[in-house]
Order: structure tokens, then C-alpha cells, then sequence
């Protein structure tokens, strides 16, 4: 029987754009056969003796749907906890490395440390010593200043005095006086030996006269040369003491350019 057109609003069911049903149709696969569009479903039994079967079914596949869909979120999560799981390993790898690296410093560190305060304790140690041994040096300076300028005074007084020179002057002219005697008393003593008639008393005399002088011309050569003995003896002990004190303060200087790294460090 055909239902007249002013009746159809009211028996026919209309379409239900909002169920997953129209839904699928609508975004479901499309086919195109001879210019029309076809939607490709799948048949589904159920049992037409159970009315709500269908909206069982509609709604177990809008659930099954939307687990899904959770699924593929969960999905994605969970690469993304892999990626992040994997870049915290390697994060801490590299701390791991990190902190054995730094331990391994501070080890090293600790060494050199423990190694610099060790040298800085036999720096200590041999500039203590060095203190000592300048100490020592300057004591024994100190004394051979004072022989230096006992003898320096000493070198001064025979100087002022001026003992070795004027005796030496006044032996020369003692033996150039007694020179001349002597070579006056040998032209006398030759001019009477050819003279036979003066006695041979006079001649004795004069003899004795010549040897008592030629005697006393040896004693002064003999004096001159002692002063002199004495006067370079003088000279060359000065000069030792000079050399000595000099290689003292030599040495003294050379100990305060070694002690003065250690007094920095």
C-alpha cells in the first residue's frame, strides 16, 4: 500500500546525523562505480529477536573505538617514556662518567696537593738551614772583619810610624857612609902599602878598621832584609784576609739569593 506524502514526516524515522552508525557512512570508505559513490560496510549478524542487540553492538564498537584510540595515545606515551627513558640513561651515563672523572681529579688533585705541601716542607726545612748557615757565615764575617781591621790597624801604625821605611833609609845611608869609609880606608890602605916606610902597626890597624866595617855593612844588609822579610809578610797575610773575607761575603750572597724563592713560596 502506498503511504501518502502528508504522512511520511509522521511514520517514517528520520536520519540520525549524531550515531556512530551515520557517522560511519559519512567518514566511512568510499568506492566510485560509474561516477556515483558507493560506501563500503560490513554486514553484521545479530539476532533479530533482541531489539536492543544493535545498539549493543553500535554501542561496543563506539567503545572499542575509543579504547583505540586511548590505545594509540598509550602508544605514543609510551615512545615518548622510551625517548625520555633513554636520554635519562644517557644523561646518567654521562654523570656517572662525570663523577668518576671528578673523583679521579680530586684524587689527582689531593696528590699534587699533598706533593706540594711535602716540597713546600723541604723548602721550609733547607731555608731554616740556609738562615742558620748565613747565620753562621755572618758570625764568622763578623770575625774576620775584626783580624781584617786588627790588622788593617796595625798596617796603619807601622805606617804612620813609618818604622820599616826610616829604618831602611837610615840603614842605606849607614852603608853608603860606611861604604865610602871603606873605600876611602881600601884607597888609604893601598896608598900606604906602597909607602914602605910606615909601620906595620898603622896597617893592622887600618885591616881592622876595614873588617870591623865590612862586618857591620853585612849586620845592616842583613837587618834590611828582615824588615823587609817582615813588611811583605804583612802584606801577604792583609791580602789573604782580604781574599777571605771577600769569598765570605761571596758566599753570604749567594745563600740570600737561594733563600729568597723560599721565603716567596
Amino acid at each position: 500500500m502506498k503511504i501518502p506524502k502528508i504522512f511520511k514526516p509522521s511514520f517514517l524515522f528520520q536520519k540520525d546525523k549524531e550515531s556512530v552508525h551515520y557517522k560511519n557512512l559519512k567518514n566511512g570508505e568510499k568506492i566510485d562505480i560509474k561516477g556515483k559513490e558507493y560506501v563500503k560496510v560490513k554486514l553484521k549478524f545479530v539476532d533479530s529477536c533482541d531489539h536492543d542487540s544493535a545498539k549493543i553492538i553500535d554501542n561496543l564498537e563506539t567503545e572499542n573505538k575509543f579504547l583505540n584510540e586511548q590505545n594509540q595515545k598509550l602508544v605514543a606515551k609510551l615512545e615518548l617514556c622510551n625517548s625520555d627513558l633513554l636520554l635519562l640513561k644517557q644523561l646518567n651515563y654521562n654523570l656517572t662518567d662525570s663523577y668518576k672523572r671528578e673523583a679521579t681529579n680530586i684524587r689527582n688533585a689531593n696528590i699534587t696537593n699533598k706533593t706540594y705541601k711535602n716540597r713546600i716542607t723541604r723548602l721550609e726545612t733547607r731555608g731554616e738551614n740556609h738562615k742558620k748557615h748565613i747565620h753562621d757565615l755572618i758570625y764568622e764575617n763578623e770575625n774576620l772583619k775584626i783580624k781584617l781591621d786588627k790588622q788593617e790597624q796595625r798596617i796603619k801604625e807601622l805606617t804612620k810610624h813609618n818604622l820599616p821605611q826610616v829604618q831602611n833609609q837610615e840603614l842605606t845611608k849607614k852603608l853608603e857612609s860606611l861604604n865610602n869609609k871603606v873605600s876611602l880606608l881600601e884607597q888609604l890602605n893601598y896608598n900606604l902599602a906602597n909607602n914602605v916606610n910606615i909601620g906595620a902597626i898603622r896597617s893592622v890597624n887600618r885591616d881592622n878598621t876595614i873588617i870591623k866595617y865590612k862586618k857591620e855593612i853585612t849586620r845592616l844588609n842583613k837587618l834590611t832584609k828582615t824588615y823587609k822579610d817582615q813588611s811583605k809578610l804583612l802584606e801577604k797575610q792583609n791580602n789573604i784576609l782580604k781574599i777571605k773575607l771577600a769569598k765570605q761575603e761571596y758566599k753570604a750572597r749567594e745563600l740570600e739569593n737561594k733563600v729568597q724563592p723560599t721565603v716567596g713560596i
